[in-house]
């Protein structure tokens, strides 16, 4: 039985540049967490998944992307599988029952097709979530009447 490291997806995230660094120009790289994949290519972009449960019913999931460079700004966005989404599309977030952001207004997704939904978190959202995940060990999306949840831990 193999064990997969402790580490969270965003601990991991935050780690991102330090494995695209490490990462030689010929052989891109990733790492398996419980909860989630990081992973860089060869000229040092890196994105980090967190991965659903075998068992959810609903699915979704975080995706970091970090570009190469230093010019590029990461992106945190969160995706969702469901049927028949319609825009627009309010999704409220919650850390371990908490509403974030702080006051719990919803942020606005954007629907790519039917099935699917992909909430881009702002700058500041994103900074601030990824700060309030190193505590957390859920976060919770409601969307179209179901509930998302993805582990943070």
């Amino acid at each position: 039985m193999t064990t997969r490291p402790t580490l969270s997806l965003f601990a991991a995230a935050l780690a991102l540049p330090a494995l695209g660094a490490a990462v030689s120009a010929a052989q891109p790289a990733s790492k398996t967490f419980r909860n989630g994949v990081a992973g860089c290519d060869n000229l040092l972009g890196c994105t980090a998944l967190s991965l659903p449960a075998d068992n959810a019913e609903n699915v979704a999931f975080l995706k970091l992307e970090r570009p190469g460079g230093a010019q590029g700004a990461p992106k945190l966005s969160l995706r969702v599988r469901g049927e028949k989404l319609k825009a627009p599309l309010p999704v409220s977030l919650s850390l371990d029952g908490a509403p974030f952001p702080t006051g719990g207004k919803a942020l606005q997704a954007s629907v790519t097709d039917e099935e699917n939904a992909e909430l881009l978190l702002p700058p500041a959202e994103m900074e601030a979530l990824i700060a309030a995940a190193r505590k957390a060990t859920k976060l919770t999306a409601t969307a179209a009447g179901k509930r998302y949840e993805i582990s943070l831990s």
